[in-house]
């Protein structure tokens, strides 16, 4: 059990609560996550970020991003950097995990203005 990331947590409502399905670049710090993906510890973990604007498709973001978990976890590794907290993150970089249960990362690029919060419940490490 990794307990720092059960006691962590600190949620503030969206800014506008009334939007929450549809909101470009993200709610940083959110009531409005409802539940966590479930990720296996043997397959690697693709983030694809997208770019939303009024009126335009959506478009994949092709600049380095900039990582973080925000407990402060280090038992992964972004392709090959390992045991960072915060790193970069390019387009085709891939998370390997290294420990179990959540995850809580936290992606800025300078396209957005805000930051977007991914969540992984990783399962079946290794006894």
């Amino acid at each position: 059990v990794f307990q720092i990331s059960k006691n962590t947590g600190i949620f503030r409502p969206c800014n506008e609560p009334d939007t929450r399905a549809h909101r470009a670049c993200g709610c940083p710090e959110s009531d409005c996550v409802k539940g966590v993906p479930v990720e296996q510890f043997s397959q690697a973990f693709q983030i694809d970020l997208y770019v939303e604007q009024v009126k335009k498709a959506p478009t994949a973001l092709v600049e380095r991003a900039t990582l973080v978990e925000v407990n402060g976890r280090t038992d992964f590794c972004v392709s090959s950097r390992c045991g960072l907290a915060e790193t970069f993150l390019d387009p085709r970089d891939r998370i390997f995990w290294k420990g179990a249960e959540l995850y809580h990362f936290r992606i800025t690029t300078n396209t957005c203005d805000r930051a977007v919060d991914i969540y992984a419940w990783v399962t079946g490490p290794p006894p």
